[in-house]
């Protein structure tokens, strides 16, 4: 179900991340940011729950595996994301925090940025996802977020 998921394969110089031993959670967040924006769709299915929650904003929330697929596949083509990189991750046992490098293709050039969220995960998949707003990120106590963004 899963394909092999390594950690300096998608982690940027993190030594945080590299250098030890990932927690199944972890390795399933790393598994998700790796095929995020991959085609064929089905491989994003299997990190997912059927239930799965995703909350984007106060104001946006996405349920279902459907939907959320669907959700998945419109920001990477929109937004034209290259790819997904997991800067940080820790895993704070009820979730994994997670930081993101964002890659984009603009017709200005390549440009990134930094997106934060948490995941809950269960029996190999992720049956939450929140993004964490950039402004809020360096308040978090969970340690990877040490200054703000």
């Amino acid at each position: 179900m899963f394909k092999t998921i390594s950690a300096e394969k998608n982690v940027v110089d993190s030594p945080s991340v590299s250098r030890r031993t990932l927690t199944i959670s972890e390795k399933v967040v790393l598994g998700f940011a790796d095929v995020f924006c991959q085609v064929p769709w089905w491989e994003v299915s299997a990190f997912v729950h059927p239930d799965v929650v995703l909350r984007m904003s106060a104001a946006r929330t996405i349920t279902g595996r459907g939907d959320a697929i669907v959700f998945c596949r419109e920001f990477c083509v929109v937004s034209r994301v290259t790819r997904i990189e997991v800067i940080d991750l820790e895993d704070k046992g009820s979730k994994v925090y997670a930081e993101h490098r964002v890659h984009i293709a603009t017709t200005q050039g390549r440009r990134e940025f930094t997106l934060f969220a948490s995941y809950q995960v269960k029996d190999r998949q992720i049956t939450s996802w929140t993004r964490i707003p950039n402004r809020s990120a360096g308040a978090l106590s969970t340690g990877i977020y040490g200054t703000s963004p």
